[in-house]
């Protein structure tokens, strides 16, 4: 579920800055079948969240190799590590910043989106299991 004047007022800046959709274009609710398909025909992701205990649509980012404009508040920057560009999530400002120094820079978004493949293929069932034993083992010691 979104909050319908925060939907209106994003799709009234989108109408009045991008009218063809041509650097922004709201979705809605996609299908996980599907989320692939939007990954594959974006060339950065945006992930301006400020509540997260778990990104999974940022590992899905990166593992589709995505330069990544993001929130700078953990675990977004535990998980993303130097593979981002990070903005404040409460500041629109700091994310055009980011944006534009993506945009600006093919090489960077090349050297990115190479290192977000690489960190997102460490998250396998393999990983989370050792990690959580981990964690569990740290309170018997």
């Amino acid at each position: 579920q979104c909050n319908r004047s925060y939907l209106k007022k994003l799709n009234r800046y989108i109408n009045n800055f991008d009218p063809k959709n041509l650097w922004a274009d709201y979705k809605g609710i996609i299908s996980y079948e599907e989320i692939h398909k939007i990954y594959e025909n974006v060339d950065i992701g945006i992930f301006a969240s400020s509540c997260e205990t778990f990104s999974i649509t940022l590992l899905e980012m990166m593992a589709c190799g995505l330069p990544i404009a993001c929130s700078d508040l953990s675990p977004m920057k535990d998980m993303l590590k130097d593979g981002g560009v990070y903005f404040n999530p409460e500041k629109p400002r700091q994310i055009a910043e980011a944006l534009k120094v993506l945009i600006d820079s093919k090489n960077l978004m090349y050297e990115l989106g190479l290192k977000n493949y690489s960190y997102a293929n460490k998250y396998n069932w393999e990983y989370t299991a050792n990690s959580t034993f981990n964690y569990f083992s740290e309170f018997h010691k």
